[in-house]
């Protein structure tokens, strides 16, 4: 009666309510608030994980001037607090590419942090957190991640930078078959990489405006 007359609905405040409690209850609780806040901001704010590439790949070279381990604990804090080795990534909506392209660039950095790790021979719980998480995410994409420009439909603008994007898709999963126990596990990684940067190439080379630098802005 209240909204026919004021014109006036709680239905969002409760909608974000409800998907809060959901958040808590699947996680089983959190250890302390900043991580229960981080987890709400991703899937009812829509975090941006472009914020936390840009961290990663700051705290890296912060360790590579100085040697002072401070950053590199930063930096595994950071990525326990964005990624899980057992993460629902469905609710994630990866494959809206407007909405999602950055999580293969933040892929890229959290692999650079594996790799530098463990040229460090820093073996231990972090990059074993680490390695299981980017493999988790590296097999969802082999079984699911297509070329974005396939799906042009979804796209506002579906020019070349989407299928240059899709390079990322390449990158991270040939990053993660390093990393496979199996050999077999590690062939089916690749092959789907070799797949999208083969594809990517074709695509790329299709386009009239192949030679030009940031061509969208001629159209």
């Amino acid at each position: 009666m209240s909204y026919i007359e004021h014109r006036i609905t709680n239905a969002v405040t409760e909608g974000f309510n409800s998907r809060i409690q959901s958040i808590k209850s699947a996680a089983r609780g959190f250890r302390n608030f900043d991580n229960y806040r981080i987890r709400i901001l991703f899937f009812c704010g829509k975090l941006d994980l472009s914020l936390k590439t840009l961290s990663h790949l700051a705290l890296l070279t912060g360790h590579e001037l100085t040697g002072d381990g401070k950053y590199l604990e930063r930096a595994a804090k950071l990525m326990r607090r964005t990624v899980h080795p057992e993460q629902n990534l469905d609710p994630l909506d990866l494959l809206n590419a407007e909405l999602r392209w950055f999580y293969t660039m933040y892929l890229q950095a959290f692999g650079r942090f594996i790799d530098y790790k463990d040229l460090l021979g820093q073996r231990e719980s972090d990059i074993e957190y680490g390695v299981a998480s980017l493999l988790h995410f590296a097999n969802w994409m082999e079984q699911n991640e297509r070329p974005t420009l396939s799906h042009p439909q979804e796209l506002q603008y579906p020019t070349e930078t989407w299928a240059a994007q899709d390079m990322r898709k390449w990158h991270v999963l040939a990053c993660a078959s390093k990393w496979c126990v199996s050999e077999e596990d590690s062939e089916r990684l690749m092959a789907k990489a070799e797949f999208l940067y083969q594809h990517s190439l074709k695509t790329l080379d299709g386009f009239a405006s192949k030679s030009l630098c940031r061509p969208s802005f001629y159209y």
